[in-house]
């Protein structure tokens, strides 16, 4: 009887371990999902947002997994990403300061190949995940190869929508090697008439209007917390997070 017992409690654990008791979606905590970008032949860097519950204040730190083990299918999913750990770099602290944002290159990586990654909180029994994302390495610097990319600029996010972007994830996926980005990411207007247009599901709103440049009509971003803002409304679109989580950007 002792014996059982403890191979049962053995497999409690193991599952506990794995993340079958108390796992939490990843949308609520990591809303503006995963990234990665300039990639090296032997690194990239990896980015994501934690969003805590209220009242968790301070620095935090995330768990990263990153492994060559994987399918394309996995990324986007909030599947539990397994395979050998090639992540050797330092704790992932999440700095109040930077408003969640953790940047983070993983070195020691083979040239031109695809990798998996995803970051986990973990708040007493409960373990919350990022999707994961996939992203890509360079050629080796002596290495004759094809390289393929994908180029576009002046993406607006106010009544305006990412769909031509479609193309990439459903007939480039695994052909690119990275995407490119000229500028204009973000537009600093929140509602332009010059060439805005307002659509009841594409707003931009600040938090703190009062710090922005005010327009008849429309805001243009001034301070910090108005272009946090920006970025955090532009990131939870779900064709331009798609395209975050399947390639590797380059950014200008």
């Amino acid at each position: 009887m002792m014996i059982l017992f403890a191979r049962l409690w053995g497999l409690v654990v193991f599952l506990s371990a794995c993340g079958y008791f108390g796992r939490a979606e990843g949308t609520a905590f990591f809303p503006q999902s995963v990234a990665s970008g300039d990639p090296t032949h032997s690194s990239v860097v990896l980015w994501t947002r934690l969003v805590p519950e209220t009242g968790d204040e301070g620095d935090r730190e995330l768990e990263l997994l990153v492994t060559s083990e994987g399918s394309r299918e996995l990324a986007g999913t909030l599947d539990i990403l397994s395979g050998d750990n090639l992540y050797r770099g330092r704790p992932v602290v999440v700095r109040q300061a930077n408003d969640g944002c953790v940047k983070v290159r993983a070195t020691g990586l083979g040239p031109n190949r695809f990798y998996y990654y995803q970051f986990t909180y973990r708040v007493l029994d409960t373990l919350h995940i990022s999707a994961i994302g996939r992203t890509r390495t360079a050629p080796a610097p002596d290495e004759s190869a094809t390289v393929r990319f994908g180029v576009f600029n002046c993406a607006d996010y106010s009544g305006r929508y990412y769909n031509t972007l479609k193309h990439l994830i459903d007939q480039e996926a695994d052909e690119l090697n990275f995407v490119l980005h000229l500028g204009d990411y973000i537009y600093e207007t929140t509602a332009d008439p010059s060439y805005q247009t307002v659509a009841d599901d594409r707003v931009v709103v600040f938090d703190r209007p009062e710090e922005a440049i005010r327009f008849d009509g429309f805001y243009a971003a001034r301070s910090l917390s108005n272009y946090r803002d920006l970025y955090r409304i532009y990131r939870t679109d779900p064709v331009l997070m798609q395209v975050h989580e399947l390639f590797p950007w380059v950014v200008i």
